[in-house]
């Protein structure tokens, strides 16, 4: 997983798109996109601070339920943990984002993709903006 920040008038298109599939065009593609200034690590920016390193205990206990509740059995625990402090670092990044950049967790993890997703129906359907 990395954090990455996207100025808005990078249009990002799916980088299985049917031409070119697999993790070596996904690596070439995000190789391109790294080399072109399109994604900076987030620790470089100058807005970046510690307080990232240590996200609210209690959300990354939220996360790590949701994570859990969303993958197959036998998944460590270690592993967990160390993906819902990736969101919520992730989600305290977007909070703070100047208006014209938006952060993006690339990941292959159906497990963090489902509690995305769940998260994002229940903000929804409480009438709230999702974070991301």
């Amino acid at each position: 997983m990395s954090i990455a920040s996207l100025p808005n008038w990078v249009s990002f298109y799916s980088i299985n798109d049917g031409a070119s599939q697999g993790p070596i065009a996904e690596a070439r593609q995000l190789r391109r996109l790294l080399e072109n200034g399109q994604i900076v690590r987030a620790d470089t920016m100058t807005w970046f601070h510690r307080d990232l390193f240590q996200p609210d205990a209690s959300l990354v206990a939220e996360w790590a339920y949701r994570i859990h509740s969303a993958v197959r059995q036998g998944r460590e625990r270690t592993n967990i943990i160390r993906d819902a402090r990736s969101i919520v670092q992730l989600l305290a990044l977007s909070q703070d984002a100047p208006t014209n950049e938006r952060y993006v967790l690339i990941t292959n993890d159906a497990a963090i993709r489902a509690a995305y997703r769940k998260y994002r129906i229940e903000e929804l359907d409480a009438g709230r903006k999702p974070i991301l």
